[in-house]
């Protein structure tokens, strides 16, 4: 199903593409202009004198219709027209850009100014007897080298679809290995999704996860750094590498990473409980205090988070609040080990000091 989503989403933005396209060849070719001298057809070009003009014709392009789903028929019209050195050029222009009325008007007035001759249809080729040799060479020319490019565009797209669908898969997969803390194998998968296409910045995270939870710690180092070169504001990145930093006790680097991630995401709760353990460690009670609160209040419904909260509160003397936070904890979640462990050192800190008061 992923596959088919992929591909789907692919054929979208190729429809998407192809419709901004016109739109911009639309502004750029301007208006066609047609006078005394001769035939302008965009906004850039230079004017195609009339008797330049040795052949004309139309023709059908079916497998175009059909790559965008174009219900009316496409053709395109094209001038054969002598340059210097009497040798002729063509100058192509597509009936996408225009209404059908518009463009059946375009060529029966260019027919009848050049030739004298109105067609019956709108496939026709017009031409002197003398110019049929070098319109054939020409024409047969044109089409190998359109026929050379639609195998070229195919040829592209096929491939980017298969290495974005490769890249997509890996990454999916090792998500799965990851939930099931199988980090040798999520690694596996991680590290080939990065390699396939190293601009894909959540799998370098998600490798730095592997390594990180695999005790490398250096090489989840370097991994979430080249996720933030590609990526400079995944929050996701500089959330693991303040983790780094933190195992290091590069505490202002830390600190730093973590002050950028609150303004970047101001409502994840982990950045503001990383800075209370950091301002925690560095006697900073004040500052620990006041970013804990940010942190519970951003925290509300998230087990994982609140329990960490609790923890902090505890550390920080605050046990009234601590136990309420894991007491809340485990409404939500009665297996939550982190709120159960503060509840009990709660209860350890309370015993001890009944018993020394009573000495």
């Amino acid at each position: 199903m992923r596959l088919v989503g992929l591909w789907l989403t692919a054929l979208v933005l190729w429809f998407c593409g192809f419709l901004g396209l016109i739109h911009i060849i639309r502004i750029l070719t301007g208006p066609i202009i047609i006078d005394g001298n001769g035939i302008k057809l965009w906004r850039f070009g230079k004017v195609i004198a009339w008797q330049s003009i040795s052949a004309m014709g139309t023709e059908q392009q079916k497998i175009f219709a059909r790559a965008f789903f174009l219900k009316a028929p496409v053709l395109r019209f094209t001038l054969y027209v002598k340059r210097a050195g009497e040798k002729l050029e063509p100058v192509h222009l597509p009936s996408y850009l225009f209404l059908l009325p518009e463009f059946r008007s375009l060529i029966w007035h260019v027919s009848s100014r050049v030739f004298g001759f109105v067609p019956n249809g709108l496939q026709f080729l017009v031409l002197p007897l003398s110019e049929t040799g070098a319109v054939k060479k020409l024409y047969l020319r044109i089409a190998k080298m359109r026929l050379l490019l639609s195998a070229i565009i195919v040829i592209s797209l096929v491939s980017f679809l298969a290495r974005k669908t490769f890249v997509n898969s890996e990454y999916n997969l090792g998500r799965k290995s990851f939930a099931s803390s199988d980090y040798l194998s999520a690694k596996k998968h991680f590290r080939a999704s990065a390699a396939t296409d190293p601009t894909f910045a959540m799998a370098w995270d998600q490798l730095a996860r592997c390594e990180y939870n695999l005790g490398n710690i250096d090489q989840a180092e370097r991994d979430w750094l080249k996720a933030l070169l590609v990526k400079p504001d995944l929050v996701e990145a500089k959330l693991g590498l303040s983790c780094v930093y933190i195992a290091k006790h590069q505490n202002p680097e830390a600190i730093r990473l973590l002050t950028q991630c609150t303004r970047l995401a101001p409502h994840n709760p982990q950045s503001y409980i990383y800075l209370t353990q950091l301002f925690l460690q560095d006697g900073k009670k004040q500052e620990a205090i006041d970013t804990l609160s940010t942190a519970t209040h951003l925290s509300n419904q998230d087990a994982n988070s609140l329990s960490a909260c609790a923890q902090l509160s505890h550390q920080l003397g605050l046990d009234e609040q601590a136990r309420s936070l894991a007491q809340k904890v485990l409404s939500m979640d009665p297996k939550n080990n982190l709120a159960k462990i503060v509840l009990t050192q709660i209860h350890i800190k309370q015993e001890s000091d009944s018993v020394e008061e009573k000495k």
